[in-house]
């Protein structure tokens, strides 16, 4: 997650500084990109400036310039007059991934209509869905760190809407995204991968976690099933925290995940870095959860969640009594 903060972070910065220096600098077009004025971008244009182009000292393009201050009707014309939707930024991002990060639907819709690629990434390595799970933690931290004005309710409904616009596209990332596919709970996509010859104990390069662990977050069993399958160790640990699939699934009430990790050799008295178990992870308050599971951008019901944690719980019990 860090490394999804420091990308998104990245993506954004250069924009951000340069919107906020522009009353103080020369106009440009990419102060005109910012402040959204649409007579000097037509200027800049029939002057023959890029539409294009990387600010000289930032790195950044009008469209990202656009995004950074909400600039709707400005990124529109960009496109409009010949803009490119998948030109990049001095760090490889693109509008796309900005759209995503601050939850502008409107204008991903404008790039994916003509013809942005949701597939592309950046030079940390992320694409678009992976910016999209930024949770709100982190969001806020970044646009804190920017002066971004960006509000929870409207980034959160943005991107579940670029969500929604990404899902023809969804089977390709799958296809080429083991991870994105766990999460989505892709299970052909998953078992493409293992015949491929995937590496079932990888761990994901952002958060450490192995790839059992992130389908224990999401419940996905029959995932993990194809897991267990192809030789996945129940016992494997996130670098991050060295917790297990089990310390997940038992957090999150998933109580016939934990039973299918049980099954499959999960050790009851493991121990994550801190010393903590399955069934103390079962057994934290609905406050903790709801708090924990925001964070990794689960839907959690407290109705649904104690229950199972409880029924978690009387299973880690029998299998660490002798």
């Amino acid at each position: 997650m860090r490394k999804l903060a420091a990308a998104a972070l990245s993506l954004l910065l250069c924009a951000a500084a340069g919107a906020q220096q522009a009353d103080s600098t020369a106009p440009s077009i990419w102060s005109a990109a910012g402040e959204g004025d649409l007579d000097a971008l037509a200027k800049f244009h029939a002057e023959g400036v890029s539409l294009d182009a990387l600010d000289p000292n930032l790195g950044f393009t009008p469209l990202i310039a656009t995004l950074a201050t909400g600039q709707t009707t400005a990124a529109q014309w960009l496109l409009e007059n010949g803009a490119d939707p998948n030109a990049r930024s001095g760090d490889g991002g693109t509008a796309l991934q900005a759209a995503a990060f601050v939850g502008s639907a409107e204008i991903a819709e404008a790039l994916l209509e003509r013809g942005a690629d949701p597939m592309a990434r950046n030079d940390q390595g992320q694409n678009v869905w992976q910016i999209l799970v930024l949770n709100w933690e982190a969001t806020a931290a970044i646009a804190g760190m920017l002066n971004l004005p960006l509000e929870r309710p409207a980034v959160e409904a943005g991107r579940a809407r670029i969500l929604e616009l990404l899902q023809p596209h969804a089977a390709k990332a799958a296809r080429s995204d083991v991870w994105f596919a766990t999460v989505a709970g892709d299970l052909d996509a998953v078992k493409g991968h293992i015949e491929g010859g995937l590496d079932v104990n990888k761990r994901n390069p952002d958060s450490g976690a192995p790839l059992l662990v992130l389908a224990a977050i999401f419940d996905h069993r029959d995932i993990a099933a194809a897991l267990f399958d192809a030789g996945a160790d129940a016992n494997a640990r996130s670098y991050q925290n060295g917790a297990t699939a089990l310390h997940a699934a038992a957090f999150l009430g998933h109580a016939d995940f934990v039973a299918l990790l049980l099954e499959n050799g999960a050790d009851a008295g493991a121990l994550s870095d801190d010393g903590g178990t399955a069934l103390q992870a079962a057994q934290a308050d609905w406050q903790t959860t709801q708090y924990i599971a925001a964070m990794l951008q689960v839907s959690v019901d407290e109705a649904t969640t104690m229950p199972g944690k409880a029924k978690a719980a009387e299973l880690l019990s029998a299998a660490a009594s002798p």
